[in-house]
């Protein structure tokens, strides 16, 4: 196992949250995840995760997590539907390959009982992507047969040689997935993964991703943003709904979908009487790559 260091303290708590999520009753549950908590490597979160199993606790775990950081429990369960939903329309209209971008400790691929159709690519950091492996050949009996796991140093390698390299199809109608990652990398590497995207899909793919509000970025005292400061992956860039549109656009790729704190209310929590407090720091975002015009 690598160093604790070394395992992404983010991914962790995004683990944690969907863990929380299994305590909720089944009618108001946004999403089953039966593998987060076995992807947590802190003794105290593993004991919370599994205490969660008895709904009081997990109602508890979820009050405290809301009171230390305001609103980012219930954003950080809306935006795992918001993918969730994505994904299974798109697997649904026939889409048969899907790259997970920082992937981190995402079980997408094993709990949707729709994935199987499809050809998966996690791409991660190698420390973080190593010690999953080990976690799903622990949970699962054996590495999936349909995921592919592409371990890629981003500061040394490029995104679409190392997909390339793993056995992705350019030009094949895909799906590809970026939660949770935009606010720690800087504007080039966005430009990058934007470009990497239209230029390996087929028209019509899609890429479902999250980013953080530049108005959130500027309030250093803001809890979530001060956690992942302390934790040593501070957010560094941001964006405005408008911008982000327009960045799309340049890169041949149009916004069908957008979500954030008045979106996830009406379409996830309000029709299951769920009282979760959310902000709109983070939004969620699904981009469908267009045909581009002839030359």
């Amino acid at each position: 196992m690598p160093p604790q260091q070394a395992i992404s303290r983010t991914a962790q708590s995004v683990a944690l949250a969907r863990a929380i999520e299994r305590s909720v009753p089944a009618v108001q549950r946004l999403f089953d995840d039966p593998y987060a908590s076995g992807f947590l490597t802190r003794w105290r979160w593993r004991v919370a995760a599994r205490l969660c199993e008895r709904r009081l606790f997990g109602a508890a775990l979820t009050r405290w997590r809301e009171r230390s950081f305001p609103g980012s429990h219930a954003a950080l369960v809306c935006r795992t539907r918001f993918i969730d939903d994505a994904l299974r329309a798109a697997l649904a209209r026939g889409v048969r390959q899907v790259a997970i971008l920082g992937a981190g400790f995402d079980a997408r691929a094993y709990r949707l009982p729709e994935a199987a159709r499809a050809e998966f690519f996690e791409v991660d950091q190698p420390a973080t992507q190593a010690w999953k492996r080990a976690r799903v050949s622990h949970l699962l009996g054996a590495e999936p047969r349909h995921v592919r796991f592409v371990a890629i140093d981003f500061e040394r390698a490029a995104l679409a040689d190392a997909l390339v390299l793993a056995g992705f199809r350019p030009g094949v109608l895909s799906f590809f997935i970026w939660e949770g990652v935009t606010q720690y990398v800087n504007a080039e590497a966005v430009e990058a993964t934007l470009a990497c995207v239209a230029r390996l899909s087929a028209p019509g793919s899609e890429l479902a991703f999250t980013y953080i509000r530049r108005s959130a970025l500027a309030n250093a005292a803001a809890p979530e943003a001060a956690a992942a400061r302390r934790g040593g992956e501070p957010w560094v860039l941001g964006f405005e709904p408008d911008e982000l549109a327009a960045r799309l656009t340049a890169h041949g790729l149009t916004r069908i979908d957008e979500a954030g704190a008045a979106e996830h209310r009406a379409r996830y929590l309000a029709p299951r009487a769920r009282a979760l407090h959310i902000e709109d720091y983070e939004r969620c975002v699904l981009a469908r790559v267009l045909e581009l015009p002839s030359a």
